[in-house]
């Protein structure tokens, strides 16, 4: 008999002698699964049928690997321009561009059909676990939540709130045209002025004071911090879908980013926090009043549920706009033409400018990707076919606006296909909807 210090010898080597078989097993049985599941994915899967990539189908890896790469929206309008109207982009994602596909997929229920709930991977909450109204999943909530913030966004608060934002335009405008007096040959960046103003207008209304960044003409650590979290959160996305890799994500993700994102939580946490010191009315038609003017205490509603309010107005009616802006602004000076249409047109009615933005947010949409609604237990019919519970569905901006099914020469900035008796009367422009459609369509479109 050995010794007890012998066998206890003789057991570890036995366990190091037999680790790698172990691991290799549990290697081999991933491998296997993964291998089965891709094969039932494109052979046996309830979405079998319908076309698209097949290796796309196999694994949702595919679709993460191009949002990775920031070639989502480009393959997307290249998987549509080769399949049709309906792609399958993964095991459970499908991709539409059919106008009647935007009410399947994000109007309300009604009757026994239960509205598409939005996707939780795309947006999640913030780092203390609060939701806006753009990532608020529940229905309920975010109803209640809307209901709060609707007078902020109304027909009488935008007359309230014109003048503010017209100063902030014509400050924009003094500057163009100093820089174009003083300079005339010396170029400037028009992208980061409409940074500027935007960001400007959104803090004002978000927070009731400016951020002064038309007077530097510079983007603040804050400003930059905002839109570095537009990269961040696909980062994020990643590793929300596969929880297996959320440690890897951690790991590898930039320290800019999450020291952003840090940033950007903190500066708005003191921004709302000065925004109360001063009460309900501070004489400006800024959100939080508006919002508010019928409660007496602007505590009802906690300083972290205001802050990612805040956060997501910030992010949401700033970089979007500006990006429309710079486009449309673009594509004007590309077309002088239809430059000189607009200085010449009318101002009582504008019918022209009202064609070049609608053409502006076809051919240079601010958010041109797919947000992917998911079907309710038991399914949904989409576009007169029954997809089944847990499938992500949407219909992506840039390719939908660019296909020729919907419009002729879907590529050219053609503002006048918007006006009758311009030849495009057989564009299908219901279509365009670059503000979603139905209870959970962007509240600020106005």
């Amino acid at each position: 008999m050995g010794s007890p210090q012998q066998s206890h010898h003789f057991s570890a080597f036995l366990h190091f002698k037999y680790l790698p078989v172990i691991f290799g097993f549990v290697l081999v049985t991933v491998i296997l699964r993964f291998i089965l599941t891709c094969f039932y994915n494109v052979y046996f899967h309830p979405l079998r049928k319908l076309p698209g990539q097949k290796h796309a189908a196999a694994t949702g890896l595919v679709f993460f690997y191009k949002l990775m790469r920031g070639e989502e929206v480009s393959w997307e309008t290249e998987m549509h321009k080769r399949y049709g109207e309906v792609v399958r982009l993964g095991p459970d994602r499908l991709s539409y561009i059919t106008p009647r596909a935007w009410e399947d997929i994000a109007g309300p229920g009604a009757g026994k059909r239960l509205e598409n709930s939005k996707e939780m991977s795309t947006f999640g909450p913030d780092m203390y676990g609060m939701r806006s109204l753009g990532s608020q999943a529940d229905t309920m909530v975010h109803r209640s939540q809307r209901r709060v913030f609707a007078p902020a966004f109304s027909d009488k608060a935008l007359k309230l709130q014109e003048p503010l934002i017209l100063d902030y335009l014509n400050s924009m405008v003094r500057i163009i045209r100093n820089n174009a007096e003083s300079s005339p040959i010396v170029a400037f960046d028009i992208v980061k002025l409409l940074n500027c103003m935007t960001f400007d207008v959104m803090a004002d209304l978000a927070f009731g004071e400016p951020l002064g960044l038309l007077d530097q003409s510079e983007l603040t650590p804050w400003v930059q911090a905002i839109l570095g979290d537009v990269q961040r959160m696909s980062v994020s996305r990643l590793a929300r879908e596969y929880k297996v890799l959320n440690l890897l994500v951690k790991m590898f993700t930039p320290k800019q980013f999450i020291e952003g994102a840090h940033f950007h939580y903190n500066h708005s946490y003191e921004r709302v926090e000065k925004r109360l010191e001063r009460g309900i009315d501070i004489g400006k038609p800024e959100i939080w009043k508006l919002a508010m003017e019928k409660t007496d205490d602007l505590s009802d509603v906690s300083k972290r549920q205001m802050t990612a309010q805040a956060q997501a107005f910030m992010m949401a009616g700033t970089e979007t706009t500006a990006t429309l802006l710079s486009g449309l602004t673009f594509l004007l000076l590309k077309h002088p033409p239809y430059m000189q249409r607009l200085q010449d047109e009318n101002l009582a009615r504008l019918p022209f400018l009202g064609a070049c933005i609608h053409e502006g947010l076809r051919v240079y949409p601010p958010g041109p990707i797919a947000f992917f609604r998911v079907t309710p237990k038991g399914g949904n019919m989409i576009c007169a076919e029954w997809i089944p519970g847990g499938t992500r569905v949407a219909v992506p901006h840039l390719a939908a606006y660019h296909h020729p099914s919907n419009f002729k020469n879907p590529d050219s900035f053609i503002p006048e296909r918007w006006l009758p008796g311009s030849g495009y009367d057989g564009d299908r422009k219901d279509v365009l909807n670059p503000f979603s459609v139905g209870p959970r369509n962007c509240i600020g479109q106005k």
